[in-house]
């Protein structure tokens, strides 16, 4: 094996010995083989080469074509695959990712990369999956630039944790640290404690969702600090009245809330609800 018979049964044979990007596995082999002739690769195109001692397809290489580094990916290169005897490696490309991405497959034929989404960042390079940001800061899914540039996108709901608050179109940077900081014109902010929000979306958008959670039976709600409409259920805390919602049309309590809370004014029946439910 690894070698050839060039001229035999006559006064003078003689043998030769194969070379990349051949090889022979068995004895008395007239002629070597052709690693581009084994099972084909996952992509085409590529070159094929073999290494010492050219004595089995094991000993066969393959490294792919040249691949534009796919999008949210910062780079990407080529790895030599071997043959296993019956079908090529698979990791034959490998890609980088900057801050505020995640590479989502790698060491493929086909690695993909991708933004960190909604309420997720990551600070380092080459990261697999995004964190989760901290409380009160909050991030939409930005950028396209791979260096981890500052862009402006407006927030539209994303969660930015319980007892926080971002009025729509408030700015963020991009996802590349737990703590990335608003634009000075965004309206975001904390509730002063022991008032809380829903922690996303539009229970979550202005300070006046600054409130107490309800209890009602199996139920609850997010009561506001101010009122939102002509008709509301008044709650005293205190020396402090915090408003839930009233509608005439059925609705659930809260967001993931099963539970409704009817009040009767007159003859008319209201659900009482937060603003996850509007």
């Amino acid at each position: 094996a690894g070698k050839y018979i060039t001229s035999n049964n006559n006064s003078n044979p003689t043998c030769g010995a194969c070379a990349s990007p051949n090889y022979s596995d068995g004895a008395n082999q007239t002629s070597c083989k052709k690693c581009a002739d084994l099972t084909a690769p996952s992509v085409t195109g590529g070159t094929y080469s073999s290494v010492s001692p050219y004595n089995a397809n094991t000993t066969c290489r393959y490294v792919g074509p040249n691949k534009d580094t796919p999008a949210n990916c910062s780079g990407i290169s080529k790895n030599t695959v071997s043959y296993n005897g019956s079908a090529w490696g698979t990791g034959l490309y490998t890609v980088t990712s900057a801050a505020g991405r995640r590479i989502t497959a790698n060491n493929t034929s086909a690695p993909t990369c991708a933004v960190c989404g909604a309420g997720t960042y990551t600070s380092s390079t080459n990261q697999t999956s995004c964190s989760n940001v901290s409380a009160g800061y909050y991030n939409t899914g930005c950028g396209t630039s791979a260096t981890g540039a500052v862009c402006s996108t407006s927030y539209s709901g994303g969660g930015i944790g319980a007892g926080y608050y971002c009025s729509a179109g408030a700015k963020k940077k991009n996802p590349t640290s737990a703590s990335d900081s608003v634009s000075s014109s965004a309206q975001c902010g904390a509730c002063t404690s022991p008032l809380t929000t829903i922690g996303y979306g539009p229970g979550a958008d202005e300070a006046g969702d600054c409130g107490r959670k309800f209890h009602a039976g199996d139920g609850y709600l997010y009561l506001r600090s101010t009122k939102k409409g002509s008709k509301a259920l008044n709650v005293k805390v205190g020396s402090t009245t915090f408003y839930g919602n009233m509608s005439t049309t059925e609705k659930n309590m809260s967001d993931g809330v099963s539970k409704k809370l009817k009040v009767k004014d007159g003859n008319t029946t209201y659900w009482v609800h937060d603003d996850s439910v509007n």
